[in-house]
């Protein structure tokens, strides 16, 4: 397996076998012959790019960085740890991880994510429940920055330590920067990992043959590729996936679903060229921004501009019943705030029984809302939320009305940026 291995990485195919390729293609007599060539190289159809000079079939097209190995290769680890590999066990390893502690990880998981900038990450899913929902996103920062610290005495040796060497790997080649030694360095490492990925999951047994995918395969070739056609992260699929997801939501009509992709895409590159003509307009031939007006007050939201004219109420969630304690509470702050004389229990008779409850709030000019504890604990477990309410601890000036000495004074809320 070694030799072979060796070999094919010493022999990549060349663009003369492309071509050659394309010749049997077109010379083949029958259906059945063209399928023959198909299974034996992979190769179905003569490609358009092959007929441009200078372009070199086998050398100018790398394999999908984010397919081979955030999508593919990701899924099938998570899925071997797991056991639930196309029905296989785990042979003569002891890779696979009990359901119980991917019922903590998950919940570690969600803890982490809550706590992380959106800058980096958005939330994630249950990796043990919604694994199937996991997007290259969600996988690649879950393998590179989460997965060291969550498998940790948790993914036996030597699995941890292979699981380890690939991130290595995958950091070094998503690197905003990369040496020939670097280069050089990341070759020999791979053709290691897939030796010892071959001894732990392989195991050299016919039966766990599937194991070895094709993304595997291209892993070896990875240095090839950035060698030839430069570093992952200056051919990222993420921008074409995104820009391929919008044309996909555009398409509305199930009659004639191509005309109107079309017609989208061409609506685009019109728009595209007007704001090349009119630098002056492109803000107003942007259609991909929002076109709110921040300072106004929507019908879905509520100012009170005799109280405070800057914070504005957002999605109403019916009433709260206020308890005799809460009033209390309710009077004690606003004796403190407005400096009154009145006692907090007095105060509190004029209080409401019943009053709005609002699970969001945002400041006028601003579109990011601030979200309630309330609100944030009516949604579901694995929404992520920056929100915050920074507090100061203040000596109560009023203790003995209330009999507490300390009390809280709000600075500031608002949202974590970067």
């Amino acid at each position: 397996m070694n030799d072979c291995l060796q070999d094919i990485l010493n022999n990549p195919r060349t663009h003369n076998e492309f071509e050659r390729t394309y010749h049997c293609l077109d010379i083949a007599k029958n259906e059945a012959e063209r399928k023959r060539i198909w299974r034996e190289t992979g190769i179905s159809c003569v490609s358009l790019f092959s007929l441009l000079p200078y372009f070199d079939m086998a050398q100018s097209v790398p394999h999908g960085f984010m397919h081979m190995v955030y999508i593919n290769q990701f899924k099938v680890l998570i899925k071997l740890w797991h056991g639930e590999f196309k029905g296989l066990d785990s042979g003569t390893s002891h890779y696979i991880i009990p359901h119980a502690i991917w019922k903590t990880i998950s919940i570690e998981t969600r803890q982490a994510v809550k706590t992380i900038p959106a800058s980096f990450v958005r939330s994630i899913p249950n990796i043990t429940a919604d694994f199937h929902s996991f997007t290259a996103e969600d996988n690649m920062f879950w393998l590179t920055w989460l997965a060291p610290y969550l498998l940790a005495g948790r993914l036996p040796e030597p699995y941890y330590s292979h699981m380890l060497k690939i991130i290595k790997i995958i950091k070094i080649c998503t690197g905003f920067s990369m040496t020939r030694a670097e280069l050089m360095a990341v070759s020999t490492d791979l053709y290691q990992w897939h030796l010892e990925y071959e001894d732990h999951y392989f195991q050299y047994d016919p039966k766990h043959l599937s194991v070895m995918t094709l993304a595997g395969h291209r892993l070896d070739h990875l240095p090839d590729d950035i060698h030839n056609t430069g570093p992952p992260t200056a051919l990222w699929e993420f921008v074409t996936e995104r820009s391929m997801g919008e044309v996909a939501r555009s398409v509305t009509l199930h009659i004639y679903p191509f005309s109107q992709l079309a017609n989208t895409l061409l609506q685009w590159e019109q728009l595209k060229v007007m704001q090349m003509h009119y630098p002056d307009m492109s803000e107003e031939l942007d259609y991909s921004r929002g076109r709110r007006n921040w300072h106004d007050v929507s019908t879905a939201e509520k100012c009170f501009p005799t109280i405070d004219n800057q914070i504005i109420l957002w999605t109403p969630h019916g009433w709260y019943e206020l308890v005799p304690t809460k009033k209390v509470v309710i009077g004690m702050y606003f004796r403190n705030l407005l400096g009154l004389t009145a006692s907090s229990r007095l105060i509190a008779k004029y209080l409401p029984d019943k009053v709005e409850r609002w699970g969001k709030m945002r400041f006028k000019g601003d579109a990011e809302c601030v979200r309630s504890q309330w609100a944030h604990e009516s949604v579901r477990e694995t929404h992520q939320d920056v929100s915050f309410a920074r507090l100061e601890l203040v000596i109560d000036e009023y203790k003995d009305d209330w009999g507490c000495g300390e009390s809280c004074k709000l600075l500031r809320v608002g949202k974590v940026h970067m």
